[in-house]
């Protein structure tokens, strides 16, 4: 991958998973990272991802950082994904020891 979750240089997958990915992205990378899987992604596909559930409005200023850390409400990476070709189901606690919340997307 790359910065902008160019994945066209990837085979075609069955699975995918991004833990501790979309915790340190703003909205537009996680976008991109919906729309730059998709076309790589077969038909019975599952991407799996965590997050941190919670409201945006305290997230950072600037681009995404490795060292920095945004919570997302479910609802709006439900609606990141639909814009990329995903439909995502949440799956909530899985017992992460950060309390990290992990849901599914599949092809739309």
């Amino acid at each position: 991958f790359n910065d902008r979750f160019d994945a066209s240089f990837a085979a075609p997958f069955d699975a995918a998973i991004a833990q501790s990915l979309f915790t340190h992205l703003h909205e537009g990378d996680i976008a991109a990272c919906f729309a730059g899987l998709r076309p790589r992604a077969k038909p019975d596909a599952r991407f799996w991802f965590t997050y941190f559930e919670g409201p945006s409005d305290g997230n950072p200023e600037g681009p995404s950082h490795a060292n920095k850390g945004w919570r997302h409400p479910f609802e709006t990476l439900a609606a990141l994904a639909a814009q990329g070709g995903w439909r995502a189901e949440r799956i909530g606690d899985w017992s992460h020891p950060r309390g990290q919340m992990i849901a599914v997307a599949r092809p739309a």
